[in-house]
């Protein structure tokens, strides 16, 4: 309730700020030529969005998808594998609009999945995006984001919406690992100001709070809940039309429950980057040291304390490396993202902190006016950063995936996927093992356009 509670008063935030914008637009003059916010940003934010899906907006985005996915491990399990057909029904809806200061859009999907041997696990999702940028003066940007998601922890290809962008590589929770079926509730925030107060010059400062729950878990399983805060400080100079070099400054606490571990890191990163108009290609890099200070509380055998009677809480302390870099390119007809990284992150909910090596990259590419491919694959090893007796020593996760939508007018259009996941446990527990999904799922859709505002 609390995370729905605060998409809530986001909204109701930010709804007051578009309506007075409309009054407004008018007041603060534009930009001096050559002094608009030109400047790249420290870390480049990527989507799979065509060039000309960039360049929409004032539109209202609506329908509906009916789809089937056969998952032949449903309950990401070693053993007992347990085959299962999802039949998903899921309504959405997209909202972007400009207004004078105000750049904002929305996207929200719902509905309902019937597994057809996992009755138990019938039920609801939501998945609600919010991104609001308002211009504060001629110099100074906020930009506000936030992400709720609540599913049964599948991996929902339906939901995919290839416009949006996530927020930078660092910004994001741990992707890169496959838990037990469970009903997951996560919220994403983001709020970023950014002032550039010369031609060349740029700082700004950004915080972002992740929040993930599980429940429902299977007997046996255990799952780790993630509260973690991070908080950024910038400084930017473009050495170029288009390049730019900085420093940011970075801090993370990292909370986790029931196992009783809490992990504060501090970064200092350089960063580069360049964008090629009109190309439409950004590329982003960023290295820097590390310092990680992990505290783990120890028990016994199922929970239980040591024989001393009292928790056993290790800290440990020291210095590591961080690094990585995007590539994004949305072109007329072909759009490409890759992206990786070494960094301190959450568990993905197996795990508490740990260092996260990640690599991914997706290809998206319109064959015809009616025919659009997507092509992608990812690779990800979480390491635990404190010595724990909950679990896992390491988590390494690689997964492949294709799709071929087809549009069979203007409204209708029929979407067929296949994905293929493997996740080798190395755990202390015996029993344990690898696991491995196969996924294929077929979706018919209904959508439509309307402008807005004309």
């Amino acid at each position: 309730m609390r995370k729905e509670l605060g998409v809530a008063l986001l909204l109701l935030a930010v709804l007051p700020i578009w309506a007075s914008a409309q009054d407004d637009a008018q007041r603060i003059p534009p930009p001096i030529a050559g002094e608009d916010t030109i400047i790249p940003g420290p870390l480049g934010e990527g989507s799979l969005a065509f060039d000309s899906e960039l360049a929409r907006t004032n539109y209202l985005d609506g329908g509906i998808s009916l789809g089937t996915t056969f998952d032949d491990n449903a309950l990401s399990t070693s053993g007992d594998r347990i085959s299962n057909l999802g039949y998903s029904f899921l309504p959405h809806i997209a909202l972007k609009q400009s207004r004078g200061r105000l750049n904002w859009a929305l996207d929200y999907a719902a509905g309902f999945t019937v597994n057809q041997r996992l009755s138990a696990q019938n039920q609801g999702s939501h998945n609600f995006g919010l991104e609001a940028k308002y211009r504060l003066s001629p110099h100074i940007d906020l930009l506000v984001r936030d992400h709720f998601v609540m599913t049964s922890g599948f991996f929902d290809q339906l939901n995919q919406n290839p416009q949006v962008s996530a927020g930078t590589v660092l910004q994001r929770p741990n992707q890169f690992v496959v838990t037990p079926m469970a009903q997951q509730t996560s919220n994403l925030g983001t709020a970023q100001i950014t002032c550039q107060f010369s031609a060349r010059s740029e700082i700004g400062a950004s915080g972002t709070s992740y929040v993930s729950h599980y429940r429902d878990a299977p007997e046996g399983t255990s799952l780790v809940d993630s509260n973690s805060q991070q908080a950024e400080a910038f400084y930017n100079y473009r050495i170029s039309q288009g390049s730019s070099i900085g420093a940011t400054y970075r801090f993370q606490r990292l909370i986790f429950s029931p196992v009783s571990d809490m992990t504060l890191v501090h970064s200092v990163l350089a960063t580069y980057t360049l964008q090629l108009q009109p190309a439409n290609v950004t590329l982003s890099i960023f290295a820097g040291p590390q310092h990680i200070e992990a505290g783990a509380q120890l028990t016994g055998p199922s929970g239980t304390l040591p024989v001393s009677g009292e928790p056993a809480v290790v800290f440990q302390k020291f210095w590591s490396a961080t690094t990585g870099g995007s590539l994004n390119w949305n072109g007329q007809r072909t759009s490409f993202l890759a992206e990786a990284a070494r960094t301190a992150s959450d568990g993905g909910g197996l795990l508490a902190a740990v260092q996260l090596t990640m690599a991914d990259a997706a290809v998206r590419r319109q064959l015809t006016q009616m025919l659009t491919v997507q092509l992608g694959g990812a690779y990800g090893l979480s390491d635990p950063l404190a010595i724990t007796s909950h679990g896992y020593s390491a988590l390494k996760n690689a997964s492949g995936s294709f799709a071929i939508s087809r549009r069979l007018g203007t409204s209708i259009s029929l979407t067929a996927g296949y994905s293929y996941v493997y996740q080798l446990q190395q755990n202390t527990a015996p029993g344990v093992t690898n696991v491995h999904h196969n996924r294929a799922w077929v979706s018919v859709s209904y959508a439509f356009t309307r402008p807005l505002g004309r």
